[in-house]
């Protein structure tokens, strides 16, 4: 299947004229006499066919371009995804420690409260009732908290 592109080797300006002429199989000095005389057909008809030529007309080449570019997009889309699925699994171990850390803490909260409790009922005068009673509170509510 034949391609319209723009002629690197057999250019004079921009490759159009011939990149047509290989196109239709004829001389490339055919095709750009056609558009020198068209250039003098008012409002210079030839020079706007060719400069829509270099805009739409694709240069020899591009085509392979166009394939490495979508392989580097389908490259740098596969890292985002495993950059995205690292990071995911990074956050999870990441919750999963800070769960475990704050059982911890609950239950050494929660010890602490029943010490400073059972310290009360040895005692008459010691603060310990209220420490006893707030830590028993924070342990008990960390330890609700990871629980969900």
């Amino acid at each position: 299947m034949k391609h319209l592109y723009r002629c690197k080797e057999n250019r004079i300006i921009a490759g159009v004229a011939s990149g047509i002429a290989e196109y239709f199989e004829v001389d490339p000095n055919l095709i750009r006499l056609l558009f020198v005389l068209l250039f003098f057909i008012p409002p210079a008809v030839g020079f706007w066919l060719y400069l829509a030529g270099i805009i739409f007309i694709p240069e020899e080449g591009t085509k392979n371009k166009d394939k490495d570019i979508a392989k580097e997009v389908e490259r740098t889309a596969h890292n985002a995804k495993n950059f995205i699925l690292e990071t995911s699994s990074a956050f999870k171990k990441t919750m999963e420690e800070s769960i475990n850390r704050r059982r911890v803490l609950g239950g050494i909260l929660l010890v602490l409260g029943l010490v400073f409790l059972l310290d009360r009922f040895y005692s008459a005068a010691s603060p310990s009732l209220f420490w006893g009673l707030i830590f028993l509170f924070v342990g008990i509510v960390l330890l609700a908290q990871t629980s969900k």
